[in-house]
């Protein structure tokens, strides 16, 4: 049935208009914005019973528009239909993650337009009248349910530690007294035996790191990285959060203010170090950053030494950590199981200072698109240890008259029927989505194929 309003954002003014001029004709109210910020305030003056959004926009493209959108309460339940180019390779993923109830590609035709339109509006009034009434009840009664009561861990904790430290310096302050001429640290190790160890063991149990934090924890096989994330995003969250991943990785994520201030992969390979991003940016040689860091007397960050000595600038560090940090999450997308927590409100002082404040939902659309071409990539190249080698009819396809993009030049150099895609990966200098998309591309076309 017309009449409903409908908000349409779209900054190119030909598809905005036409929008309008097809839905005022169809029987509906139409408000037209250039962009997502008028649109949350056109939302705001007049909550819309549709909204038709675009994704690529100025200043806020859909997906940022979404989490503003969705925070207002009376806005929260209001049916949103992406309309852009990109729909039907994004259209699936932007739903996930913003909620949208459906996708429609740019060009559309006008029975095309409304037909989504009408069927966005039946759903949206469908759900609405089967939706369960509000209540404040409870959902089990104080006569049926007994809260169980929990212990106080930050108490509990404290008294171990209090016990602990007590013990401790009876036994080594009573050893000290007997020990005469003998040595210190021989003393204070007979004095801290086995036994004591043992003896103390139940206190040590009791001790938890996260006393007093209130952090959660689960598996990405129940609740996926990229959903906790956009959880920490929405809530303007601070604190770290860490993943456990295959093959002993660790990522170590930090949040401030709901988006990515650093983050650290322990454990993983090169290709994540800080100092692979600097030399692909030639901002440093192989033979210097070596020289740099085996001066192992100095003992902070290499890139505050690169600073000091005056190799990059502050500007070039930010542009290198910005660029690891990226890579480090688009890398945990991809981990099919991987356990994690969050601690709020914990941060280390060198995140805290750097703050590269990388936009969690931009970062997360780029992530999953990368995690559907690794899916791709990984039915011809299913591990690292491949060797691939040229073909006759490779090496005509890409005789002297045929021109390559520098990176796919650089990969081709190094197969040569003896390098590891791993070993590639290293000599090229470049990530393994980077390296292994070229790969596959050369492998579909048959300009490379795999040593049996």
């Amino acid at each position: 049935m017309a009449g409903e309003n409908i908000l349409v954002i779209d900054d190119c003014r030909t598809v905005r208009e036409l929008m309008g001029d097809i839905l005022v004709d169809a029987g509906y109210e139409c408000n037209l914005a250039y962009d997502g910020m008028t649109g949350l305030d056109m939302a705001q003056a007049s909550p819309p019973d549709l909204v038709l959004l675009d994704f690529i926009m100025p200043k806020m493209n859909g997906f940022q528009f979404m989490q503003s959108f969705r925070r207002v309460e009376n806005h929260r339940d209001i049916p949103v239909v992406l309309v852009s180019v990109k729909a039907d390779s994004m259209g699936e993923k932007f739903m996930r993650a913003t909620g949208a109830i459906d996708a429609l590609t740019k060009p559309f035709t006008t029975d095309g337009l409304l037909t989504i339109v009408q069927h966005a509006i039946r759903v949206s009034k469908a759900t609405a009248s089967t939706a369960p009434p509000k209540t404040t009840r409870p959902y089990l009664s104080p006569d049926t349910f007994t809260p169980e009561k929990v212990p106080d861990i930050i108490a509990e904790s404290k008294q171990a530690m209090t016990r602990i430290r007590g013990k401790l310096s009876e036994r080594i302050a009573e050893a000290l007294k007997q020990a005469g001429d003998s040595p210190v640290d021989d003393t204070i190790e007979e004095a801290l035996s086995d036994s004591l160890i043992l003896e103390l063991m139940d206190d040590f149990k009791t001790l938890d790191p996260t006393a007093g934090v209130a952090a959660f924890a689960g598996s990405t096989e129940a609740i996926t990285a990229g959903e906790v994330m956009q959880l920490l995003l929405l809530n303007m969250a601070k604190g770290t959060f860490e993943l456990q991943g295959p093959e002993d990785m660790k990522a170590l994520i930090y949040f401030a203010q709901g988006r990515v201030a650093l983050a650290r992969l322990k454990g993983g390979p090169d290709e994540f170090l800080l100092g692979r991003y600097l030399l692909k940016e030639d901002m440093i040689t192989s033979e210097e950053l070596r020289r740099i860091l085996d001066g192992k007397e100095d003992k902070r960050p290499i890139g505050e030494k690169l600073i000091m000595m005056g190799y990059i600038s502050r500007d070039d560090l930010d542009m290198a950590l910005t660029r690891q940090t990226t890579e480090v999450l688009y890398e945990i997308l991809r981990w099919q199981s991987s356990h994690y927590r969050l601690l709020p409100g914990r941060i280390p002082e060198d995140a805290e200072k750097l703050n590269l404040s990388i936009p969690v939902g931009e970062m997360l659309m780029e992530g999953l698109r990368r995690v559907d071409e690794w899916r791709l990539i990984e039915s011809k190249i299913p591990d690292f240890d491949l060797v691939p080698i040229k073909t006759a009819a490779g090496l005509e396809a890409v005789g002297p008259d045929t021109t390559l993009a520098a990176e796919e030049a650089r990969v081709l150099d190094f197969v040569n029927g003896t390098n590891t895609i791993r070993e590639i990966i290293r000599e090229t200098r470049l990530g393994s989505f980077e390296v292994c998309k070229i790969l596959h591309q050369m492998l579909t076309m048959k300009v490379i194929r795999r040593v049996e």
